[in-house]
């Protein structure tokens, strides 16, 4: 009585996200014994490794891949073995693209200010841009840094800000944040 033939029993591989935690098991069926699996064709993205033994694909993605195309071959442990082969694509988006900065520092007029905008996810490096509303006078952003500097010459309160990030991936992703800022006045110091 032949055994049943071996067969990869996986329709399709789970996408995942560039620094998320990836696990997907491949699964056979038929076949006698133990099972050895093998990736035949075709690269995992970094951060990935296949588990001979269990058929586990895990890790952390640290690159986006658009439908990378992977085979993989599994063998029982039969005497003669049985094979089997599956083509799969495997896609790792980049992650969504955040603005981390919550809210901005106060400053004060005459007193050099810096603050930096922070953003998560992505790809690429992040351009930064204001798209509505003013700077106090004196203080700028850097689009390649996120840094607003300067020293501001007038006071503001609560001026509101709104700010865009865009990366450079392919496609790229952009995120938009609006925050406030106070410039306070000099203080009064008698000279």
């Amino acid at each position: 009585i032949a055994p049943a033939t071996l067969t990869i029993t996986t329709a399709s591989l789970a996408n995942g996200v560039v620094n998320t935690g990836y696990t997907q098991t491949l699964a056979a069926s038929g076949g006698t014994g133990a099972y050895t699996w093998q990736l035949t064709a075709g690269t995992l993205p970094a951060g990935l490794a296949l588990n001979a033994s269990t058929g586990l694909i895990s890790g952390t993605p640290t690159i986006p891949v658009t439908a990378t195309p992977l085979t993989f071959k599994v063998t029982d442990s039969g005497s003669p073995a049985q094979t089997a082969t599956a083509n799969f694509t495997l896609t790792i988006a980049a992650a969504v693209l955040t603005i981390t900065t919550t809210s901005l520092p106060n400053g004060q007029v005459g007193v050099a200010y810096s603050q930096m905008l922070a953003a998560a996810g992505g790809s690429g490096a992040d351009t930064w841009q204001l798209i509505s509303g003013t700077l106090p006078t004196g203080l700028t952003l850097s689009a390649s840094t996120g840094v607003i500097s300067g020293t501001a010459t007038v006071p503001v309160t609560n001026t509101s800000l709104s700010f865009k990030v865009t990366d450079s991936g392919s496609p790229t992703q952009t995120a938009t944040a609006n925050l406030t800022l106070t410039i306070t006045p000099a203080t009064l110091t008698i000279t």
